[in-house]
Formats: C-alpha cells, structure tokens, sequence
C-alpha cells in the first residue's frame, strides 16, 4: 500500500511538473512569436518610410533638373533674340555709315567712331549676358549635382541601416530559436 501511495505521489507531482514546464515552454514561444511579430512589423514601417523618401527626393531632383532644363532652353531663346538684334543694329550701323558716307564725306570720321563705339557697347553687353547666363546654367547644373549626390548617399545610408536592422532581427530570431530548442530539450 505504501509503494501504491509512493508512486501516486510520484505520478501526481511528474504530472504537476510536466504541465508546469509545458505551461513556461507555451508561454515562452508566445513571447518570442510576439516580439518576432512586433519587429518584423517595425521593420516593414522603416523600410516602406525609406522608400517613400526616397520616392519624393527623386521626384523633387526631377522637378529640378526640368527647371533647370526650361530656364536653359529660355536662355537659349533670350541669346537668339540678342544675336537677332546685334546682327540687326549692326546691318542698320552699316547702312547709316553707308548713306551718310555717301552725302557726308566730312562727317565719316564721327560716324566711324560712333559705329564703333556703338558696336563695341552692343558686343560687351552680348558677351556680359552670356556670360552671366552660362555662369547661371553652371551654377544650377553644380547645385542640382550636389542634391543628387546628396539624396543618393541618404538612401544608400538608409538601405545600409534598414539591412543592419534586418540582420540583427534574423540574428534575434536566431538566438530565440536556440533558446526554445533549450526549452524544448528540457
């Protein structure tokens, strides 16, 4: 009778262990599958926040560079228009110079000076303007090179952040289920 009492003992109290380390290894991977859960979820949220800055900053060097592109083409038209009218002011330079020669060979040499004059002030404001509008296409072409190079380093920076992130959450996932292969060895 005692041996039957004994192993009752034994069996209730193996029983009562069992459910017990049964109860903690349920508990446990809930936990883990959770906080699994829970990561992979943030994780989802930073990488689609990359992509999406990334999406506009693309967007937003495109505008740019056809802003860039259409004050160039103005540009282009406003140097065809100053190229119009000094080859214009030149043409009727010379046809005063020409008739007033005619009827005025005194007067030439004034003239001559001032078609001179005149056609060096119009060359110099020719060159100042496409100067400056050439110095204006650089600066902006410089400029919008440096956001570029600027947005395409912030992304590279994020991938290599969003893939470190990745990596520590499968080591995580990793080290988690070595644990529960303890738990379930036990």
């Amino acid at each position: 009778e005692s041996h039957v009492t004994e192993v009752q003992d034994l069996t209730n109290n193996f029983n009562t262990r069992t459910e017990a380390a049964a109860s903690e290894y349920n508990n446990t991977v809930e936990e883990l599958q959770t906080e699994h859960k829970d990561n992979m979820i943030n994780l989802q949220g930073l990488l689609d926040e990359s992509q999406s800055q990334c999406t506009q900053q693309e967007l937003d060097l495109k505008s740019a560079r056809n802003t860039n592109v259409a004050i160039q083409e103005s540009h282009s038209l406003e140097l065809q228009e100053l190229n119009g009218k000094f080859i214009e002011e030149i043409s009727q330079l010379k046809d005063e110079t020409q008739k007033i020669q005619e009827s005025h060979v005194t007067e030439v040499d004034d003239l001559t000076n001032n078609f001179n004059t005149r056609t060096e002030a119009a060359a110099s404001e020719y060159n100042n303007t496409v100067e400056e509008l050439q110095t204006e296409h650089k600066d902006n072409m410089i400029n919008l090179q440096g956001l570029l190079d600027e947005s395409q380093s912030q992304c590279t920076q994020q991938e290599l952040d969003l893939k470190s992130a990745r990596d520590n959450n499968i080591a995580t996932q990793k080290s988690h289920s070595l644990k529960l292969q303890e738990l379930n060895g036990k």
